[in-house]
């Protein structure tokens, strides 16, 4: 997942390095939201405007799909409650939001962990290659 324009330069190398399955947050191909004001956005804009330093910025995020949305959303909803209007850790509901939240987002299936790994290498591969051809 990229959060450049599907149309700049930094994206192109994106996907001449990572592959055609790169995603834009700004174009909303992405499932993730096109977040203002990250750090990484913040980070991106320093390296790119300091003066008299030609850059080019890359930076990607890798996705990986855990659970549907309607069941990510339903998590962390109720662990926003918790937070706002629950008991805190003392609330009779406090273990089943936490591990609703954990269940969301760590996918203890060897499957699901061997595909992960698969895809960092090979982007982690590809990341490496590029950068040496540079």
């Amino acid at each position: 997942m990229s959060t450049v324009a599907p149309d700049s330069p930094s994206f192109a190398l994106a996907q001449q390095w990572l592959g055609a399955d790169i995603r834009s947050t700004q174009a909303g191909t992405s499932v993730s939201a096109d977040v203002k004001g990250s750090m990484k956005a913040a980070l991106i804009d320093r390296l790119t405007q300091e003066p008299g330093r030609e850059r080019q910025i890359m930076a990607v995020s890798i996705e990986y799909g855990t659970r549907p949305q309607s069941d990510v959303g339903a998590a962390l909803m109720a662990d926003n409650w918790l937070h706002m209007k629950g008991k805190g850790p003392d609330d009779p509901q406090a273990a089943a939001i936490k591990q609703a939240i954990r269940s969301v987002f760590l996918i203890e299936e060897d499957d699901w962990a061997g595909m992960v790994h698969e895809q960092a290498e090979r982007h982690i591969r590809n990341a490496l290659k590029g950068l040496a051809s540079i």
